[in-house]
């Protein structure tokens, strides 16, 4: 059976675009997550949902999603597995 803890393609393509939709104030509605994956809200509410569940980002009120606090980023798993180390300022 295949680890269900694996980040798959599918979570760090979420990951980046959630990571720049974040910058300016911390989180973004699943909508506006939806826009910019060019995928359907639903689809967008279960994958959050989804890496909620797996600890990769946390789900606020009004549908809205944000990295992990400091140490538990899926953001950073994701930019390690696309980008090789991390640097932490």
């Amino acid at each position: 059976m295949a680890n269900q803890n694996a980040l798959t393609a599918a979570h760090i393509r979420y990951l980046l675009v959630l990571l720049r939709l974040t910058a300016a104030n911390g989180h973004t509605r699943c909508v506006d997550l939806a826009a910019a994956l060019e995928l359907s809200p639903p689809s967008v509410h279960n994958m959050v949902d989804t890496m909620t569940a797996l600890g990769l980002v946390k789900k606020g009120t009004r549908g809205a999603a944000a990295e992990r606090p400091s140490g538990t980023s899926g953001t950073t798993t994701a930019r390690r597995h696309c980008c090789g180390r991390v640097s932490r300022s």
